[in-house]
């Protein structure tokens, strides 16, 4: 079994995408069920929004779980391709808790256009610290060098961590080549693919997932990079309705009767369309924690859910899925055929349920997404 360990849900839904797009039988868990049969198990720690100790001691915690599975023969960290989270200490926690004398942390996507060069991040050729990323309301890219964002809070020390310079696919595999059973693999989802193309394992025939309940198709954008990236206007342009949550839904004394009234417009936007986004982005929401915003968007999609018989539900950020999957208690999730590189449709096992879609906020939509 491979062990993925991710501090968000969209980061282990992405890698179980790749795993599953290379025909392995994969997971995503919240909670790590050793018992899992999957050759590749993806955890969510829910660890990005927590302080950075509490991040490490609960990562540490985790990684001493997935370690005591005898069957486990590979942990990889994933990071954010940026550097947003708790990097440094929570790679340092699972390395520490693995018995692991190195890192080898590869970001890199050299194939979304997000490459290291001279110590230095880039997007689509723009310094990282002069694209929308030095807006993101959590962790600000104040700056494009790796040392600085590696280290934004504190310094780590104990464990050597080596970031290399990496900016077409080509190094990138020349980086897995480079992991020995000293060293822990950490990075994005392209290093991961390295790692998998470089350990084949025995792939076995994945069980198909369970065809949508329905054709209706819920997407959420819970992002607020997502929505400055233009989300909303993605949707218009391909003829999906938007429904932004009021700013009233999210004050605290808001009714369950305003917030049933507005599903409600949801559901009568699913009258005229296959496909409709609900977000939080419409109206500009100040001063609200981060944490209140995804709570109550969770419950307006239990409501909405309750209302109309949902297929698939696409989730945008790994606060807003994580949140989701706690509101309705879903716990496993088991991907289905790669819809493109890392996004595959997800049942819950256990209960009936719509199929999942997750992927993070710092990318839009994939053209493949429109079509389902």
């Amino acid at each position: 079994m491979i062990v993925v360990i991710a501090d968000d849900i969209s980061g282990a839904a992405e890698l179980a995408g790749v795993a599953r797009g290379r025909g392995m039988s994969a997971e995503v868990h919240t909670v790590f069920d050793p018992d899992s049969t999957a050759e590749v198990v993806a955890v969510d720690t829910d660890t990005r929004s927590l302080p950075e100790g509490q991040a490490a001691g609960k990562t540490k915690g985790i990684t001493e779980e997935i370690v005591a599975c005898s069957r486990v023969s590979l942990i990889y960290k994933k990071t954010d391709s940026v550097l947003r989270g708790h990097v440094a200490a929570e790679c340092s926690a699972v390395a520490d808790a693995a018995g692991r004398e190195e890192i080898l942390l590869v970001p890199a996507n050299p194939g979304k256009g997000r490459v290291i060069r001279d110590g230095r991040c880039f997007v689509d050729e723009v310094p990282l610290a002069q694209t929308g990323f030095a807006r993101d309301p959590e962790y600000p890219a104040r700056s494009s060098l790796v040392a600085e964002l590696l280290f934004r809070e504190s310094r780590v020390d104990g464990i050597r961590i080596e970031i290399p310079d990496v900016a077409d696919v080509s190094t990138l595999r020349r980086q897995a080549e480079l992991v020995t059973e000293n060293v822990l693999p950490a990075g994005a989802a392209e290093f991961f693919a390295a790692l998998l193309e470089r350990n084949p394992v025995s792939v076995e025939s994945p069980l198909p997932i369970a065809a949508p309940r329905s054709d209706l198709v819920l997407m959420v954008c819970g992002s607020q990079a997502g929505w400055a990236m233009g989300r909303g206007s993605q949707c218009l342009e391909h003829g999906v309705p938007v429904v932004p949550m009021p700013r009233r839904l999210f004050e605290n004394d808001f009714e369950e009767a305003e917030l049933r009234q507005w599903a409600e417009e949801v559901h009568q936007a699913f009258v005229a369309s296959a496909k409709v986004m609900i977000a939080i982005g419409g109206e500009k929401i100040e001063g609200m924690p981060p944490a209140k915003l995804v709570d109550r968007l969770a419950r307006a999609v239990e409501r909405v859910t309750k209302l109309v018989t949902i297929g698939t539900i696409c989730l945008e950020g790994g606060s807003t899925a994580a949140q989701v999957l706690q509101q309705l208690n879903w716990t496993r999730l088991r991907p289905g055929q790669a819809l493109s590189f890392g996004l595959a449709p997800m049942e819950v096992i256990g209960p009936p349920a719509p199929l999942i879609c997750i992927k993070p906020g710092s990318y839009p939509w994939p053209d493949e997404i429109w079509h389902l």
